[in-house]
């Protein structure tokens, strides 16, 4: 597996020997320089994050990293991540319009978000985020489908997907009552190249070579939310969102979901998420989850959770199409943690099931995509903070 290790390389020149005394000093000069420029540079309070992330089964594997720098001044704070997603399957069709194969892909992502304090109570982010390749096992079977059935027969017109996406954000914090109660204004705009459905129809110029033709493959993403924040207690928090998002040639998509965490005792923490989406004509989710972390001493913890999502599956397009079934997942996990000073290392395995509805009758070319799963998932997360 490849992974990302961040690094930085410095270099020292010299001038000639005729210059050697001279140089050490002006080389002294410039050290001194530099370190006085990186001391004004990374100030502050910081953070660097690294995560290490694995979804296996025996046809796929999603393998993720990623690592996070953040500064926080006196009014300014700022975050940067880099990540990097590789994806293996073994891709089949049970039509048999296509071959079984193996086939592995990488992709990119990075983030930049910026913050600063507009007064003692009110404070504003921007973010921007790019991606580059596949990020989901599911569009890189789909495009292995459409390379075989529709670009094998007829490469001239037919384009490879290479997706990728960009988007801006913005969030505005009001903590109008500092420590106890917080509302955020947040607010997207996301453009996404994805895959589009391909098909073969006549060619007027050559009957014996039918055209490719695609669907829409470039798609704009508003999105807006409210968040509201209150320590209902010492013990006792909640938060409660609504969010909203609409996708170009989709109807608007409408979301609630609360929060809860409750600190049992000093020791023992509980914390709580439900939540639902709707979405016209026939798009319905729910989802909800609990995790429980208890502290052994100053040093050790331990967590278990649980989660469950269920959906009325993706909205379908007229005539052939790639969307997903109805969809119940389950995944139940366990972690244990280490933190010393500035460190926290922790890492937590579990089982992820999804089980899906019956497919469209049109859809069985991806009858083996959508099949019913149990991944094996893991995470080690590295924490830092000096």
């Amino acid at each position: 597996m490849k992974l990302l290790f961040p690094f930085l390389l410095t270099g020292l020149a010299f001038a000639g020997p005729d210059d050697y005394f001279s140089s050490i000093e002006e080389s002294s000069s410039d050290a001194e320089d530099s370190g006085s420029f990186l001391d004004r540079v990374f100030t502050g309070i910081q953070r660097v994050d690294q995560d290490f992330d694995l979804l296996d089964d025996s046809d796929v594997s999603v393998w993720r990293s990623t690592f996070a720098y953040r500064q926080e001044r006196s009014r300014w704070n700022i975050e940067a991540n880099v990540g990097f997603t590789d994806i293996s399957i073994d891709y089949s069709d049970p039509v048999g319009g296509t071959s079984a194969t193996n086939r592995r892909e990488d992709s990119w992502s990075g983030r930049l978000i910026l913050g600063t304090d507009l007064s003692e109570d009110l404070s504003f982010t921007f973010g921007f985020s790019h991606y580059k390749g596949f990020n989901n096992y599911a569009s890189l079977w789909i495009s292995e489908y459409y390379d075989q059935f529709v670009g094998i027969p007829d490469p001239t017109n037919y384009n490879p997907a290479d997706p990728s996406g960009s988007t801006l954000s913005g969030n505005l914090i009001w903590d109008y009552d500092p420590g106890v109660a917080r509302l955020t204004l947040s607010f997207s705009y996301g453009n996404d190249e994805i895959i589009p459905a391909w098909s073969l129809v006549p060619n007027p110029g050559n009957f014996f070579m039918p055209e490719a033709t695609p669907t829409r493959s470039s798609f704009d993403t508003y999105t807006g939310s409210v968040a509201w924040a209150k320590a209902l207690s010492p013990s006792l928090r909640n938060q409660t969102t609504f969010r909203f998002s609409e996708v170009t040639e989709l109807n608007p998509r409408f979301q609630l979901q609360n929060d809860t965490a409750w600190a049992i005792s000093d020791e023992l923490t509980l914390r709580a998420q439900t939540g639902a989406s709707i979405q016209h004509p026939d798009f319905e989710a729910f989802y909800g989850g609990l995790s429980l972390v208890y502290d052994l001493n100053v040093n050790w913890s331990v967590g278990v959770s649980a989660r469950v999502y269920d959906d009325t599956g993706e909205i379908v397009p007229v005539g052939f199409n790639t969307a997903a079934p109805a969809i119940t997942s389950t995944e139940f996990s366990a972690s244990l943690a280490w933190q010393k000073l500035s460190t926290t290392v922790r890492i937590s395995a579990g089982i992820y099931d999804v089980d899906y509805g019956p497919l469209d009758p049109s859809n069985q070319f991806f009858a083996d995509l959508y099949r019913d799963r149990s991944f094996l998932v893991t995470r080690l997360a590295l924490t830092y903070t000096f």
